[in-house]
């Protein structure tokens, strides 16, 4: 197993949070606000502690395997939060989303968004 913490795993933190489907991003939001593992067919993520720091490590579909400090990690989901909000167009979606993430580390991520910067392909892609 090969274990990197580089610029590398930016790239890969961005498609595995895209292969998470709109139906089970409500339970990864819950395990991530824990600190739990994320284990899905396309999406595996375990949280670690080590040296008194905290990282998501997480595997990518060729097999390798990377760690990202929790901070940066969750700097990632909050990018996927704000993407899909803006990029969804239906208000019930995005007031569902309000509610998941509330109560949540990512509680006020919404707040002070500018909507003139929605994308049309959000992060987060419905199945």
């Amino acid at each position: 197993m090969n274990l990197f913490l580089s610029s590398d795993a930016d790239e890969y933190i961005i498609l595995l949070i895209n292969s998470i489907s709109v139906s089970e991003f409500e339970k990864f939001i819950k395990a991530i606000d824990k600190k739990e593992d994320w284990i899905e067919e396309l999406c595996c993520c375990y949280f670690e502690t080590e040296n008194n720091k905290d990282y998501y490590r997480f595997e990518t579909f060729e097999g390798n395997t990377y760690k990202l400090f929790y901070e940066k990690f969750i700097e990632y989901v909050k990018l996927a939060i704000i993407r899909y909000y803006l990029g969804n167009k239906s208000d019930e979606m995005k007031k569902s989303l309000r509610e998941t993430i509330k109560n949540t580390i990512f509680e006020q991520v919404l707040d002070n968004i500018d909507s003139s910067l929605a994308i049309d392909v959000p992060l987060i892609y419905g199945m």
